[in-house]
């Protein structure tokens, strides 16, 4: 089982992959673009795992076989052997999507490399308002063969494992009833979102001039505010997409794009 492809590494002990903190993080890859690997990864109680069936559609995948949409969607992110500057120390670093297509961007108009020089790369705000920036240091040279690589698909496998337990491509028996336990079907989910009374976007922020009326008695209706949504999770923004017929297209994987995207098309429903 494969998760990706590397070039050719020295394979030695894997740590955790590590994630970008907010702030600024100066770093010298020390791989070229084309040798990072890239991976779809799950959700589950705050905690994210990669997708076997990403590369062998054959494996099985708790993400992918949940009934939960908002689990069983997939984020694609990259994975590179980095040097962190400030203290020296190598490790694998989790990157986004929109992090990686400007990196790439800067390595093509730098002659086709990413490791000639330091790269400071920059998280600010946090969930739905998170984003990603780059700057760029001056050609410096470094030997980066004194920097063995981590082996990233052996850390991949491991990621998988820390939630499903050994082997891949298969659910620990020990954890199956925590994961059913933990998520809600696509049905039970609209439940929720029927019972609640959420309406459509034509609505957030503006009650009704007059109350329906339905056998002389008024109806009452609920009117979810843009702050309301601004605070949902995942799970509940794609809930509320679903019962208001909005379709959230696969390119929006982080919550900020899926949030906006969501506002701007229940404002024209």
């Amino acid at each position: 089982m494969r998760f990706g492809s590397v070039g050719a590494t020295e394979s030695v002990s894997t740590d955790f992959i590590r994630t970008l903190k907010v702030g600024d993080t100066r770093v010298r890859f020390l791989q070229e673009t084309d040798t990072w690997v890239q991976y779809h990864e799950h959700f589950i109680d705050r905690k994210s795992f990669p997708c076997p069936k990403h590369m062998d559609p054959t494996m099985h995948c708790p993400g992918c076989e949940s009934d939960n949409e908002a689990v069983a969607r997939w984020n694609r992110k990259y994975v590179a052997n980095v040097l962190f500057v400030s203290t020296g120390q190598t490790a694998l670093l989790k990157l986004p999507i929109k992090l990686v297509n400007k990196l790439v961007g800067r390595a093509e108009r730098n002659g086709g490399t990413i490791t000639s020089r330091d790269y400071t790369l920059i998280k600010t705000g946090s969930g739905f308002e998170t984003d990603y920036d780059v700057d760029q240091e001056d050609v410096t040279s470094v030997d980066l063969s004194r920097y063995p690589l981590r082996n990233i698909e052996e850390a991949l496998v491991e990621s998988y494992q820390e939630i499903w337990g050994p082997g891949l491509g298969e659910v620990n028996p020990a954890k199956k009833s925590r994961f059913a336990e933990s998520v809600k079907t696509r049905s039970q989910l609209a439940d929720v979102v029927k019972d609640a009374g959420i309406k459509k976007a034509s609505e957030l922020e503006v009650p009704p001039t007059k109350p329906q009326v339905v056998n002389d008695e008024p109806e009452v209706t609920k009117v979810v505010t843009i702050e309301e949504v601004r605070a949902m999770s995942l799970r509940e923004l794609y809930s509320l997409a679903e019962e208001v017929g909005v379709k959230v297209p696969d390119e929006y994987e982080e919550k900020s794009e899926i949030m906006a995207y969501l506002i701007r098309s229940m404002d024209k429903v």
